[in-house]
């Protein structure tokens, strides 16, 4: 995935204002693919997003592979 982001960061856009933004949203949506560890608290089943401080895990709250605030991909590979 971040070699397929270093691809298109270097494409050629300079050719209109929505090639740029249609790279830039790519770009985004590429990176919340890449699993990101969230954020726990100690004596707590609490979880946040790394990204949007979004609770991601609690009482009524599973372990989720995806955020449901922003979309990031979770890594529980050291919760679970």
């Amino acid at each position: 995935m971040e070699d397929a982001i270093r691809i298109i960061e270097g494409l050629d856009t300079s050719n209109s204002e929505e090639n740029i933004e249609a790279k830039k949203i790519a770009i985004a949506a590429m990176r919340k693919q890449i699993p990101k560890k969230p954020v726990t608290y100690k004596e707590t089943n609490r979880a946040d997003c790394p990204v949007c401080g979004e609770t991601v895990r609690g009482i009524d709250k599973p372990y989720g592979k995806y955020c449901s605030g922003c979309g990031q991909r979770l890594d529980w590979s050291d919760e679970q």
